[in-house]
């Protein structure tokens, strides 16, 4: 036999080696995904929990308007829209179960630099340890 028909006889690469490497390859795919999927999870369900911290920490008052409020849902949550002013731009929020009712004047908590994460101050005061009081 000469060497080009023993080289062209021997195969380069196994099938059941290529399989384990495949395999492997999509162990190590999987668990990436799943890892990241969990990830993602513990983000989401934690985020609000991080901008209420902050919120209490470092947030600023502001005076607000309660602007609608709503039953919703079969066990009589009370949903509320209100609004507020930071340097003459106007921004809304969202709270639930407060005794306000439509025009009432609420204080409201916000991040300074991003105005847009806000809540009641209430709702941070009743379930968040502060130092920020009106």
């Amino acid at each position: 036999m000469s060497k080009k028909q023993e080289n062209h006889d021997t195969p380069i690469l196994k099938i059941s080696d290529w399989y384990l490497h495949v395999k492997k390859w999509k162990i190590r795919l999987g668990t990436v995904l799943i890892l990241l999927l969990v990830g993602r999870f513990i983000y989401g369900a934690s985020e609000k929990t991080i901008e209420n911290y902050r919120l209490a920490n470092n947030g600023k008052l502001s005076k607000g308007v309660v602007t609608s409020r709503m039953k919703v849902g079969a066990k009589g949550t009370i949903s509320m829209n209100y609004k507020f002013h930071v340097d003459n731009v106007e921004y809304t929020g969202e709270t639930t179960n407060e005794r306000y009712d439509t025009g009432d004047t609420l204080y409201v908590i916000y991040l300074q630099k991003r105005p847009t994460i806000n809540r009641s101050y209430t709702f941070i005061r009743e379930n968040y340890t502060t130092q920020i009081a009106p």
